[in-house]
């Protein structure tokens, strides 16, 4: 159901609505660093969270945080 609802499997599903909340953390003006931002957001470090954001995005958390999250 989930692949015929939004076209991809509950796995990835985790991974886009975990990144989501990454970015949603990051965008508070109080936020913090990276590592607290990752465990803050359901990452195992750091590293699983820039394995993540470079395999969806292609971009780098550092480089993600520094950009307007917009819906739609």
């Amino acid at each position: 159901r989930c692949l015929a609802a939004i076209g991809y499997g509950p796995k990835v599903l985790h991974r886009v609505l975990r990144m989501r909340r990454f970015l949603t953390l990051a965008a508070a003006p109080s936020a913090p660093g990276l590592s607290a931002l990752a465990v803050d957001a359901g990452y195992a470090d750091q590293a699983h969270m820039t394995r993540d954001c470079l395999e969806l995005t292609g971009l780098t958390p550092a480089r993600l945080r520094g950009r307007r999250i917009t819906s739609g």
